[in-house]
């Protein structure tokens, strides 16, 4: 998606950074087990 444009409004900005950390979250094998853990749940209920 990219940083955006001249036109972007903060919405669309805050929201493609979220689906982007969301993305890279559940891609990242290591960063889904620390969210796992630190958050004392199972790894498919911080998936999804």
């Amino acid at each position: 998606i990219g940083t955006g444009h001249a036109d972007t409004s903060k919405f669309e900005w805050l929201t493609n950074q979220h689906r982007d950390s969301l993305a890279s979250y559940l891609g990242h094998y290591d960063m889904l087990n620390f969210f796992a853990i630190t958050e004392n749940e199972s790894k498919a209920r911080i998936r999804f």
